[in-house]
Protein backbone atom coordinates (compact mmCIF):
# COMPACT_ATOMS: atom_id res chain seq x y z
CA UNK A 1 0.00 0.00 0.00
CA UNK A 2 1.31 3.29 -0.71
CA UNK A 3 0.48 6.68 1.09
CA UNK A 4 0.63 9.73 0.00
CA UNK A 5 2.74 11.26 2.61
CA UNK A 6 1.67 15.43 0.58
CA UNK A 7 -1.93 15.07 1.67
CA UNK A 8 -2.32 19.24 2.38
CA UNK A 9 -2.47 21.92 0.25
CA UNK A 10 -0.30 25.36 1.04
CA UNK A 11 0.07 29.00 -0.10
CA UNK A 12 3.19 30.34 0.54
CA UNK A 13 3.14 34.13 0.29
CA UNK A 14 6.03 36.83 0.60
CA UNK A 15 6.03 40.40 0.90
CA UNK A 16 6.47 42.83 -1.89
CA UNK A 17 7.67 45.92 0.34
CA UNK A 18 4.63 47.92 -1.26
CA UNK A 19 1.68 48.62 0.25
CA UNK A 20 -1.93 49.46 -1.29
CA UNK A 21 -4.27 52.33 -1.58
CA UNK A 22 -5.57 51.02 2.01
CA UNK A 23 -2.34 50.97 3.57
CA UNK A 24 -2.31 47.08 3.58
CA UNK A 25 0.89 45.24 2.85
CA UNK A 26 0.86 43.82 -0.63
CA UNK A 27 2.03 40.14 -0.93
CA UNK A 28 2.81 37.83 -4.22
CA UNK A 29 2.63 33.88 -4.08
CA UNK A 30 5.93 31.97 -4.06
CA UNK A 31 4.25 28.58 -3.70
CA UNK A 32 1.11 26.91 -4.44
CA UNK A 33 0.79 23.31 -4.20
CA UNK A 34 0.81 19.95 -1.79
CA UNK A 35 2.61 19.91 1.17
CA UNK A 36 2.17 17.99 5.10
CA UNK A 37 1.53 19.94 8.01
CA UNK A 38 3.06 18.01 11.11
CA UNK A 39 1.95 18.95 14.58
CA UNK A 40 4.26 19.51 16.95
CA UNK A 41 3.84 18.40 20.81
CA UNK A 42 1.34 19.29 23.31
CA UNK A 43 3.68 19.68 26.29
CA UNK A 44 7.46 21.08 27.03
CA UNK A 45 10.16 18.90 28.02
CA UNK A 46 13.10 20.04 30.24
CA UNK A 47 16.45 18.76 30.25
CA UNK A 48 19.09 20.33 32.44
CA UNK A 49 16.85 22.73 33.81
CA UNK A 50 15.74 24.12 30.02
CA UNK A 51 12.62 23.97 28.34
CA UNK A 52 12.24 23.12 25.10
CA UNK A 53 8.67 23.48 23.37
CA UNK A 54 7.81 21.58 20.54
CA UNK A 55 6.72 23.33 17.48
CA UNK A 56 4.91 22.73 14.27
CA UNK A 57 6.45 21.79 11.00
CA UNK A 58 5.16 21.82 7.44
CA UNK A 59 7.02 19.86 4.73
CA UNK A 60 6.95 20.61 0.88
CA UNK A 61 8.79 18.81 -1.72
CA UNK A 62 11.67 19.54 -3.19
CA UNK A 63 11.22 22.69 -4.80
CA UNK A 64 13.40 25.80 -5.73
CA UNK A 65 11.28 28.36 -3.96
CA UNK A 66 13.26 30.32 -1.85
CA UNK A 67 11.25 31.32 1.46
CA UNK A 68 12.18 34.39 3.80
CA UNK A 69 11.33 35.17 7.16
CA UNK A 70 8.10 36.36 7.56
CA UNK A 71 6.59 34.41 4.53
CA UNK A 72 2.63 33.87 5.40
CA UNK A 73 1.86 30.24 5.05
CA UNK A 74 -1.88 28.93 4.63
CA UNK A 75 -2.06 25.17 5.11
CA UNK A 76 -5.66 23.49 4.32
CA UNK A 77 -5.66 20.22 5.42
CA UNK A 78 -7.27 17.33 3.99
CA UNK A 79 -9.70 17.25 6.95
CA UNK A 80 -10.35 21.20 5.42
CA UNK A 81 -8.90 22.99 8.72
CA UNK A 82 -6.73 25.78 7.76
CA UNK A 83 -3.86 27.11 9.77
CA UNK A 84 -2.10 30.17 8.88
CA UNK A 85 1.26 31.53 10.25
CA UNK A 86 4.87 33.38 9.64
Amino acid sequence: MIVDFFRDSCIIKMATGTVDNDGLEVFSTVYSGVCTLQIGGTGETSLDGISYKSGSIVALPYTTTILAVNDVITVTTLEERVFTGT
